[in-house]
């Protein structure tokens, strides 16, 4: 669509101006949907379908959105004016607004691990090596798409065929066989690391709700203790506020994914 844009400049982090370009968003929004493997992760009948239907490409979606982004920005006064130009975190929460307002949720929770990861780079706290593009480990998740298509489950057609056919056993099997040996590897590096002098002292297991995260600490843990390890298991599940304080995500719905949703502060203090 077309939209009326008077915003002229842009704030930089060091405070320098220059020139609007309303097309680095939409690069930057695309860039997001890409890395997790389009907008079409974030379709949501009843609710940004209309969207999908017309913009039939990615492209086109990133472009709508950035033009919304460019509405959002225009309608505060302020950055009309050529001494209050609007600031890349501005824009930035603009974009985080804009995505999560038409259910674009995970391209937004994408974007933002990329923002933060950046951030935390210019603080020195992150290298570009042990930053990792949007927080997605690439090579693992090509290693599991090739897995999942050596055994024909990489689609949902190709699971229910696996159900029909009495098949799925064996995935099932595959995949546990997998799962401990990967156990087995994660285990073996710890120990590589212990006798080379590292003195470890904290080990993180993280993922989505329902990924397996403490089912791992403990299996982990479990091979560990039997070279002699001794470990105080905390979980996150421990620290979430009560329903009354837990803050609610854009369809009013309590968000467990948000770090506000954790009590970060016991949780700092009991890590000290």
């Amino acid at each position: 669509m077309a939209v009326q844009n008077r915003i002229v400049k842009v704030q930089k982090r060091n405070r320098a101006l220059v020139r609007f370009d309303e097309g680095l968003i939409g690069k930057a929004i695309l860039r997001a949907a890409t890395s997790i493997g389009g907008f079409q992760q974030d379709l949501l009948p009843g609710i940004n379908d209309k969207m999908f239907a017309v913009c039939k490409t990615d492209e086109q979606l990133a472009s709508f959105m950035a033009d919304a982004v460019v509405v959002c920005l225009n309608g505060d006064p302020h950055h009309l004016i050529a001494n209050f130009p609007p600031t890349i975190e501005t824009i930035q929460d603009e974009v985080l607004h804009v995505l999560r307002s038409y259910g674009f949720q995970n391209t937004a929770d994408a974007y933002e691990c990329y923002r933060w990861g950046r951030h935390w780079m210019r603080e020195g706290a992150l290298t570009p090596e042990t930053f990792m593009g949007n927080g997605f480990p690439q090579e693992r998740m090509k290693h599991n798409l090739a897995w999942a298509k050596k055994h024909h489950v990489h689609t949902v057609e190709g699971v229910n065929e696996a159900v029909r056919s009495g098949k799925i056993n064996k995935v099932v099997k595959d995949s546990l066989a997998l799962y401990e040996s990967s156990l087995d590897e994660a285990a073996a590096k710890v120990m590589a690391r212990i006798h080379n002098g590292d003195k470890l002292r904290m080990m993180w297991v993280s993922g989505p709700s329902s990924s397996g995260k403490t089912t791992t600490t403990v299996k982990l843990t479990r091979r560990l203790e039997q070279h002699g390890l001794r470990f105080l298991m905390l979980n996150l599940d421990d620290y979430f506020w009560s329903l009354v304080e837990h803050p609610t995500d854009w369809i009013n719905d309590r968000n467990y994914e948000t770090p506000e949703a954790l009590d970060i502060q016991l949780l700092n203090q009991h890590l000290q």
